[in-house]
Formats: C-alpha cells, sequence, structure tokens
C-alpha cells in the first residue's frame, strides 16, 4: 500500500501533493514566488541526536519576529525558562542550540544578529547572566528571561527594499558563503521557505507551546 502524504500546512492526507486543497483554497502557493524580502527567526538545537531541530519563522516585519521570539525564547513558567535554558546548555545534556534573526533582501541575506548576545537571564540578581552554560542552573523565584531589543535588533531594523514575502507564499533564502561561516547556522546556501513557522528537519511542533501565529493573515495550519 502506497505511504500516505500530508499537508505540509495543517498535516491532512493529501493525494500527493505538498497541500491539501483546503489549504490551497486558503491561498497557500504550491510554487516558489520570485525574489522576496523577509525577516527569518531560526531556532535549532540538537539534543544528543535524539531530538534536533530547525524552526524558522519567517515574516514580514520585525514586529512579528519579536512575538515569535517572545513566545519561544521569554515564556514566564519556570519550567519553560528551563527548557529554554537547556535548548542553549554547552554540557552533555544541553542541545547547543542557536537563535538568530536574518534580514533577507530580495532573496539574500544581508544580514543577521546572534540573539545569545542579548538574551539575558535574570536569576535573583540585578545583572542578567548569559544563557550560554554548561548546565541549566537552580532557578531563584522571580527568575526570568529579558533581551534588550533595541541592542537585538539594531543591525537588522529598518523597512524591507522589494516585495515582502506574503502570508502564503514560499520562496528561496539565499546566503553567501562568508555569512554562512560568520554564522555557524545549519542552513545551506540555498533555503526554500515559506511565510510563517515551519520546522526544516521534523515538520515538527514549535518549541514552547502552544504557539499562537502573530499574524491573522497566515493561511490556516502554518
Amino acid at each position: 500500500m502506497p505511504k500516505a502524504t500530508h499537508c505540509e500546512r495543517c498535516g491532512a492526507v493529501t493525494g500527493g501533493g505538498r497541500f491539501c486543497p483546503d489549504c490551497l483554497v486558503a491561498g497557500v502557493s504550491d510554487e516558489p514566488a520570485g525574489p522576496r524580502s523577509l525577516f527569518c527567526f531560526e531556532l535549532s538545537y540538537d539534543f544528543d541526536g535524539a531530538r534536533s531541530t530547525m524552526e524558522l519563522y519567517c515574516y514580514r516585519s520585525l514586529e512579528l519576529i519579536r512575538s515569535c521570539i517572545q513566545q519561544q525564547l521569554l515564556p514566564a513558567e519556570a519550567e519553560s525558562i528551563r527548557h529554554v535554558l537547556s535548548m542553549f546548555a554547552l554540557g552533555p545534556d544541553g542541545g547547543s542550540g542557536a537563535a538568530r534573526v536574518w534580514r533577507v533582501e530580495q532573496g539574500e541575506a544581508a544580514r543577521f544578529v546572534d540573539l545569545h548576545l542579548h538574551l539575558r537571564l535574570y536569576n535573583g540578581g540585578t545583572h542578567g547572566e548569559s544563557t550560554r552554560v554548561e548546565s541549566v542552573p537552580p532557578l531563584e523565584p522571580g527568575a526570568y528571561l529579558s533581551i534588550d531589543w533595541a541592542a537585538a535588533f539594531k543591525d537588522v531594523d529598518g523597512e524591507l527594499s522589494g516585495p515582502p514575502l506574503a502570508p502564503g507564499e514560499q520562496c528561496t533564502m539565499r546566503i553567501s558563503e562568508p555569512l554562512l561561516e560568520a554564522s555557524g547556522t545549519r542552513l545551506l546556501e540555498e533555503n526554500n521557505v515559506r511565510y510563517g513557522f515551519e520546522d526544516q528537519e521534523y515538520d515538527d511542533q514549535p518549541a514552547q507551546l502552544p504557539f499562537i501565529d502573530p499574524d491573522p493573515e497566515t493561511p490556516r495550519g502554518s
């Protein structure tokens, strides 16, 4: 019996295509658009090969990207804070993860920022601690994570040039070899990305649930 194929947007069984009829009607394009501009939040981690992910959040504004970052990296509950710290921990039980924001101009990655430089843990003290640790420290009551948004977005902020990636579209995101080396990303020189959330490796769920898509125009199932 042939293996069933599933919609890349909502997971429904398809007749062999990439998207189900409902998602196609909702405005999902089955073909890559031309060169598009966008902001991309990249979140990746690998727990000893047992749970690896490459989550991409691609949107047309930094405001929407910020909402995704807040949901995934700045949770309020202590258990979720520990999960974020474990994703980035460098020790044997950590995920050695990465969190970056890319600015993409007409299909070409122009700049990126490493969010680790701006993500801090406030854990019973007045000074934020780095999230690049060997293991997750015990959390004091009231511990929280914070990002200096002005500093984090300084190098990627500004109006995009060219047509922005729109809800329902997908496009090619190219990264030059110098930027690949400078960033250490697991992304490739050419990456097919789509508007909204996707896991490039496992088509899994976002790291923090529930994830609320910040753009109400994103087609159902993104």
